[in-house]
């Protein structure tokens, strides 16, 4: 059970290089945290645009936190049942 909803934090622009990152931190129970992260790079001969950036940096982290979250639920099932848990991803 999720106590609190993730939050984003604001995506670090760093315009000057095209970099661009994003965290995620999860408190799923007191002692149960999940961090997840994603990046963006620019290509120098792009045009600069941050959005963009932030997009695909926040994307990459939902999808991180989305595969930790599925293989904690994985390896949850298969202590219990003691059978391979088959997740659809």
């Amino acid at each position: 059970m999720i106590n609190q909803a993730p939050d984003l934090q604001d995506a670090k622009d760093l315009t000057l290089l095209g970099n661009t990152s994003c965290t995620v931190d999860s408190c799923m129970t007191v002692v149960r945290r999940i961090t997840a992260r994603g990046d963006a790079h620019r290509n120098p001969s792009d045009s600069n645009q941050p959005l963009v950036g932030e997009e695909i940096a926040a994307a990459r982290t939902l999808i991180d936190l989305g595969t930790q979250l599925l293989q904690a639920a994985d390896a949850q099932i298969e202590q219990v049942t003691n059978q391979p848990a088959h997740l659809v991803r």
